[in-house]
């Protein structure tokens, strides 16, 4: 499903991963190590780290000793516990996110984690990594409960890369709709590949995919050091695709080149397309950009990517 409830974001990181069935998920998953806490700001290497991201959503953090604790993301709390290492976003209206189940590598990178919804929507994802540390896989699997059907499928994404630089990323979905009748099935897809026309090093940002979308989890864990080793340089602009596969046949129906704009102050990326950072300096107090820029529009609430993507198919069809 779309970026698995796409939780959101953007700008952000390296994330990878995956398996192609559950045998090969509980496969990885035993391989792995229990996550006890997520890594300090210098263990990361980071002396300025990022305290909040506005654009595409708004998520600012706490951090303690050096360490993510907490923080907000598009208006809902969220808090990070450690031994076992978990995340919990909750809005405070009911609707709860719990991120758990997280196993690592000897690098200390994802390998594995699940996610509950409070609606009932489940995730699970298996991250997998390129001998430099940077994702090179993420294979996922989901449901999504409904009053009278329900979604099941899954989402691989692939990443591409020529050393510091994220190339493309490839993504399939295989979604299945269940209702009391009846069993449908559809498959789509999307690719994004990137340009760098002039050098724009990545101070912090964690590049990931497109301008503002981030493939994986919530953007909060982008910024933990979980996720595998960041872009060395932001991209300049890409070219997405979206495409329908039908009877083996792939049917592109989006197709859109879009340029990204970085602005650095000093030797700390100030904005990267639609978003704009601050970033918590050595002493405590927060480092504020100058300028402030609209926001862009939220994207759709997590638990109605695949509805969505399905309904667009159905109507060409």
């Amino acid at each position: 499903m779309r970026v698995i409830r796409f939780f959101t974001l953007a700008v952000a990181v390296v994330v990878a991963a995956g398996f192609t069935s559950c045998k090969d998920d509980d496969e990885e998953e035993k391989k792995g190590t229990a996550a006890d806490e997520i890594p300090t700001a210098d263990a990361l290497g980071l002396e300025y780290p990022i305290a909040g991201v506005t654009g595409m959503g708004s998520l600012s953090m706490d951090y303690s000793g050096g360490r993510l604790v907490g923080g907000t993301f598009r208006g809902n709390n969220f808090t990070v516990t450690s031994d076992p290492l978990e995340f919990h976003f909750d809005s405070g209206y009911g609707d709860t996110h719990d991120c758990t189940g997280i196993r690592v590598n000897e690098a200390g990178y994802i390998v594995y984690m699940e996610e509950q919804y409070s609606d009932g929507s489940s995730y699970r994802h298996s991250i997998s990594y390129n001998s430099e540390g940077r994702v090179s896989e993420v294979y996922s699997t989901y449901v999504e409960e409904y009053e009278d059907y329900r979604y099941e499928g899954s989402e691989r994404d692939v990443f591409q890369w020529d050393g510091g630089r994220l190339m493309s990323v490839e993504t399939e979905w295989n979604d299945t709709e269940i209702g009391s009748d009846y069993r449908e099935s559809y498959r789509s897809g999307a690719s994004t590949e990137y340009e760098y026309s002039y050098e724009c090093p990545n101070t912090g940002v964690y590049y990931v995919n497109n301008d503002n979308d981030l493939i994986l989890i919530d953007d909060p864990i982008v910024y933990s050091g979980l996720l595998g080793r960041p872009a060395d340089y932001l991209p300049t602009s890409y070219i997405s695709k979206e495409y329908d596969i039908v009877d083996g046949q792939t049917n592109v129906y989006y197709e859109f080149p879009t340029a990204i704009q970085t602005e650095y102050d000093g030797d700390r990326v100030r904005r990267h397309g639609n978003s704009t950072y601050t970033y918590l300096d050595e002493t405590g107090g927060y480092y504020s950009p100058k300028a402030a820029y609209p926001q862009a529009k939220e994207k759709q609430p997590a638990g109605q990517r695949a509805k969505m993507r399905i309904e667009r198919i159905k109507q060409r069809r």
